[in-house]
């Protein structure tokens, strides 16, 4: 085994690259930046002026991948690039568009490992990886180095940090940061020709397997943002809930019933496009916030755009982008053309014109509505104004600007009197104390609530992280008075309009929190669970808002993907059970696709007429040695005939334990219809030797008519490695 390389090497390498970029800066021919490069992939290769890098700590947990990868088993004739990251970091998530860019253009040379290297306690969590794999639709191996050994080692200083390897495993390049997409994929262009010629590339075959959870339009997916529509004590109309289901890529809207009124995107289906409710697609939108009960504002998070719902046309309509990630700290541009980063969230704040010396009487003056974005990518707080606006400083916007109002772009936890000298670290949530005048800010990377005056921009601690602006790893779990408190990367905040209290999901605790606003002290909520009688365990809640009379706090618990109601008198939680309209979603979403082979249950099944529902009872049995694929994703989605309604279906019971019932909802006389479900199953033989996948849908016929001596047998689907039985 080659020896390990001293802590010095990559220290090394990364001079060389910097003198590198700053003499193809220096020279404006792009051929001469190729030799340049080439010459040094030659030098560090036949001088071998760096050694292969060590193998990877055994007894690590892998994932998209049946095994460990090895060099001397997997990796040996490959580029490789070992991505370290860690899947809090926004400049992490920016550059897996990237790497997926180049996956595909050089996959016949390329290997890509993500190697997690946690910042947070909660991130080492292989269960939590795994959650941020399946969310961020993540393909290639990653390896949760649980104790940074791999980091430690190469003396790696940064999230994100790219190392390229040689096919026999010796760095030759390094990229740190993001936004560097040109000169990554000039640099493996070159080492792909380099080493080519000299017939070092000769790549093995990987045992590969990629994690997959699949979209289900009755099901939430990583449900991230939350608001309820009348949070302002003023409106007196229906309260409805507009929720961000983020892996899911679409916002749902719905009552306190739980009834799903709308849903609005391309359930599963993640791209950019304006529209009905039915055409319009979203990537991963978190922040949701309503201007009325008919439009709703949508921070799109990895599309880079604020879009704007119309309810009653059925309308999406960016308002805020151009759909490229931005580096613009000051904006300023048309809002068509403005370039923004990573909006994590969004609130309407409605204000007067700050300076009403001017005006005779300030009661008959209208307010303005603008628009709070937590600009995460930029670590900035920044604002959109639909009318000319004077606002703080007497400073004058123009209508249908979107401008930074707060942060220089330094990803730092500095607070100042002057909102362009503070600076923030990825702030992900917001919250308004409107008679205050205070936005709230959960800024996650400094693990820390801040505040900002909205009447003359001044940036102030609240509770956690600490006075050093340079201190980002200030966390921990502590309730306490404003620095003597630790969070740990709190994404969401909550305000009653009533209360002089701020709710936190302090995510990375899987805790919910209150802070008290007069004495900047936070508390942890003995919330309990229901259902348990024991204390009520988060997974990731990502936000949480309150009902209009304050009687209840809705929390998105988002790596379970479901929604939690907390009585706010007993503390007790119970599960927010959403009602789908199923027939509705399942036409406007996703059909059985075209060309799969439906078999037709004989004779179909009879009941009773009259009835309002009908129990149905399904069996799954695999046969000759069949079996389902260990964590492969499996699918099994049900469709109605128009008009009637899901209400019980647990595709993972039928799965796992071989039998389940469907109840489904039916309107009254109905005489017959049927019931069709579609199966994706990834299946193996009984020793593992060979797996394949096999779809088809399975339709029932059913009939309803007056007996009463009716008794409905289950359906039994079996499954061979070559047919589908049907009794």
């Amino acid at each position: 085994m080659a020896p390990v390389p001293n802590e010095e090497m990559l220290d090394e390498l990364a001079v060389d690259v910097m003198d590198l970029q700053s003499q193809m800066a220096d020279e404006g021919n792009k051929s001469k930046h190729k030799l340049m490069i080439r010459k040094m992939i030659d030098k560090n290769f036949t001088a071998q002026k760096y050694q292969p890098i060590p193998e990877f700590d055994t007894g690590l947990d892998w994932f998209n991948c049946l095994e460990p990868l090895t060099w001397k088993k997997h990796l040996l004739g490959s580029i490789v690039i070992i991505d370290f990251f860690t899947y809090c970091c926004i400049n992490c998530l920016h550059i897996l568009p990237q790497l997926r860019r180049i996956e595909k253009k050089f996959a016949d040379s390329l290997v890509i490992i993500g190697n997690h290297s946690a910042k947070f306690t909660n991130e080492k969590s292989s269960e939590n990886v795994k959650a941020a794999i399946l969310r961020h639709d993540i393909l290639h191996p990653v390896v949760n180095d649980l104790n940074n050994g791999m980091w430690t080692k190469l003396n790696i200083q940064c999230w994100p940090t790219m190392l390229f390897l040689s096919p026999r495993g010796d760095p030759f390049y390094l990229v740190m940061g993001e936004g560097r997409i040109e000169e990554i994929e000039l640099v493996l262009s070159i080492a792909v020709e380099y080493f080519r010629e000299i017939k070092q590339l000769s790549p093995r075959t990987l045992p590969l397997k990629p994690f997959a959870l699949p979209s289900n339009p009755f099901e939430l997916k990583f449900p991230s943002k939350i608001q309820c529509s009348n949070y302002d004590s003023s409106d007196t109309s229906e309260p409805l809930y507009a929720l961000a289901d983020s892996g899911n890529h679409r916002i749902i809207i719905f009552n306190f019933n739980g009834t799903v009124l709308h849903q609005i995107g391309q359930c599963g289906n993640a791209g950019y496009e304006d529209g009905s409710f039915n055409e319009a697609k979203f990537n991963c939108p978190n922040g949701v916030t309503w201007l009325d009960s008919k439009t709703l504002f949508v921070a799109d998070t990895e599309n880079h755009l604020i879009r704007m719902i119309l309810i009653e046309q059925r309308k999406v309509q960016t308002i805020i982008g151009d759909g490229k990630q931005g580096t613009d700290f000051n904006g300023g541009h048309p809002p068509l053309q403005q370039s923004i980063s990573s909006p994590w969230d969004i609130l309407v704040y409605k204000t007067k014109n700050l300076d009403m010396s001017f005006h005779e009487n300030e009661e008959q003056v209208a307010q303005k509505v603008v628009l709070l974005i937590a600009m995460a990518g930029l670590h900035q707080i920044w604002a959109y104004f639909m009318e000319q606006t004077i606002w703080w400083r007497y400073q004058v916007q123009n209508a249908n600007s979107a401008v930074s109002i707060a942060g220089n772009g330094e990803e730092k936890n500095r607070n100042n009197d002057y909102p362009k000298q503070a600076s923030f670290a990825q702030p992900s949530g917001l919250c308004l104390l409107r008679n205050a005048h205070e936005l709230y800010i959960a800024d996650s990377e400094s693990s820390s609530i801040r505040k900002m005056s909205l009447a003359s921009g001044k940036v102030a601690a609240v509770v956690g992280g600490t006075n050093n602006p340079m201190n980002l790893f200030a966390y921990g779990d502590v309730d306490g008075q404003k620095y003597a408190a630790r969070l740990q990367h709190p994404l969401g905040l909550a305000h009653h309009h009533s209360e002089n209290f701020v709710f936190v999901a302090d995510t990375f605790n899987n805790k919910i929190k209150k802070i008290n606003v007069q004495t900047n002290t936070i508390q942890t909520l003995r919330i309990i669970d229901d259902e348990s009688n024991e204390v009520m365990k988060f997974n990731e809640p990502a936000d949480l808002c309150l009902t209009p009379d304050g009687s209840q706090l809705i929390v998105v618990n988002t790596n379970s993907h479901e929604i939690i109601k907390v009585n706010m008198s007993t503390m007790r939680a119970t599960k927010f059970h959403l009602k789908w309209p199923a027939q509705k979603i399942s036409n406007e979403t996703v059909g059985l696709p075209q060309g799969i082979p439906i078999v037709i249950v004989p004779n179909g099944r009879i009941f009773k007429r009259g009835i309002s529902s009908f129990t149905l009872s399904i069996a799954l049995n695999l046969h000759e040695g069949v079996k389902l694929t260990p964590d492969a994703p499996q699918k099994i989605s049900p469709f109605l005939t128009r008009g009637w309604r899901l209400d019980t279906f647990d595709s993972q019971k039928l799965l796992f334990e071989g039998r389940t019932n469907i109840v489904v909802k039916i309107p009254p006389g109905v005489s017959e219809g049927d019931c069709t479900f579609h199966f994706v199953l990834l299946l193996c033989d009984e020793k593992d030797s060979s797996c394949f996948r096999k779809e088809f849908g399975v339709k029932i016929g059913l009939k309803f008519i007056n007996s009463n001596d009716i008794v409905t047998e289950a359906v039994f689907i079996g499954v061979t490695k070559s047919e589908i039985l049907i009794r």
